[in-house]
């Protein structure tokens, strides 16, 4: 849910990610694959239908608004983030716990952790900045560590 909500109502794309569906992308298996298809079914963000596509390889990464890499895929970070530095794709990425910006300075614009069974996030104002991208303010002040 913090993904549809964060696409859905904090973060703006420039004009030119606003037409077509809006995709948000997952590299690899992952059991969020199936809960993101479940949660964005016959849902919209920005006047756009939700589209989920599951990439096996940072190769075949075309145009997203956003794409989830899984903790065990991080280590194709590198790659995806290369691929993807002239876009406005938000690049968001998953940790068991605060990586003292481990995968923030790599590239990564939001990255999920969990501080006492709960699920927080990380962001890197950085990297939205130079991607066109705005978040609400809201939502930054909610980021437990912001870079």
């Amino acid at each position: 849910m913090f993904i549809y909500n964060f696409a859905s109502k904090y973060i703006e794309w420039p004009s030119s990610y606003k037409d077509g569906s809006f995709i948000i992308g997952v590299l690899g298996e992952t059991p969020m694959l199936k809960e993101l298809t479940t949660a964005t079914n016959g849902k919209k963000a920005y006047n756009q239908s939700i589209e989920i596509r599951k990439f096996s390889s940072s190769g075949e990464i075309d145009k997203c608004n956003m794409i989830f890499i899984p903790y065990d895929k991080t280590g194709m970070l590198q790659e995806v983030v290369n691929k993807l530095k002239n876009s406005s794709t938000i690049v968001l990425t998953d940790s068991e716990k605060s990586q003292k910006d481990g995968f923030l300075k790599h590239g990564a614009i939001i990255n999920f952790v969990s501080v006492d069974g709960k699920l927080k996030f990380e962001t890197n104002k950085t990297e939205i900045e130079k991607r066109e991208i705005r978040i609400a303010a809201d939502l930054l002040k909610l980021s437990i560590n912001t870079i």
